[in-house]
């Protein structure tokens, strides 16, 4: 699939790879007849190229006794950045469509930060704004998400072991897919729950 070639893309792209806080604007006096000015404007396809660009979807699975399967698992989406207001922007624009994110440190650095945002509820309403956007791998990990894992996860099939196998299942597809968490989530996957409920 093609990507779009246009302002609000380009915009979050650029921020995302790197750092450059600019909006782009077509401009048929210039000789790539794109012009670009020191700011942004967040828009749905601006969310999304940025997340193109620096972020990741992923299943998180914790340990939690409340559940009847004594684990739970955490739709997620993280976008790392050591530029703090883009990531206060996007927060910001996230709510008015109401979505809860957070802004955490970034593990092993002192500058950079993640937003998150996590949950069913939260995670859906993205994908709903920012899926036709979104390109490649994290198109690819958001349609895992969005067609395989949420509906489970609505109709509460990782309450029980079997669903919860289901889950895992597409939730190893999703992690390992390129830019996904594959590496760093080595010990809950589909494998060890079913040694250890099998």
């Amino acid at each position: 699939m093609k990507a779009e070639l246009d302002e609000e893309g380009l915009a979050g792209f650029f921020n995302a790879e790197g750092n450059l806080e600019v909006l782009v604007q077509r401009s048929d006096t210039c000789l790539i007849r794109y012009r670009m000015e020191p700011r942004a404007h967040i828009s749905q396809k601006y969310v999304a190229w940025y997340i193109n660009g620096e972020g990741c979807f992923y299943i998180s699975v914790r340990k939690r006794e409340l559940m009847k399967v004594k684990y739970d698992v955490y739709p997620k989406l993280q976008v790392g950045s050591c530029d703090i207001d883009i990531l206060e922007e996007i927060k910001a624009w996230l709510l008015t469509k109401d979505i809860e994110a957070n802004i955490l440190n970034h593990s092993g650095s002192s500058s950079a930060r993640d937003l998150r945002v996590v949950g069913i509820k939260n995670v859906k309403r993205l994908l709903d704004l920012i899926l036709p956007h979104l390109r490649g791998a994290k198109r690819l990990q958001a349609l895992i998400l969005y067609y395989e894992i949420l509906p489970r996860m609505e109709k509460k099939l990782h309450t029980t072991q079997e669903g919860f196998l289901e889950i895992m299942r597409f939730a190893d597809v999703l992690n390992n897919t390129k830019g996904g968490q594959g590496k760093s989530r080595k010990k809950y996957t589909y494998d060890y729950f079913a040694k250890l409920w099998c």
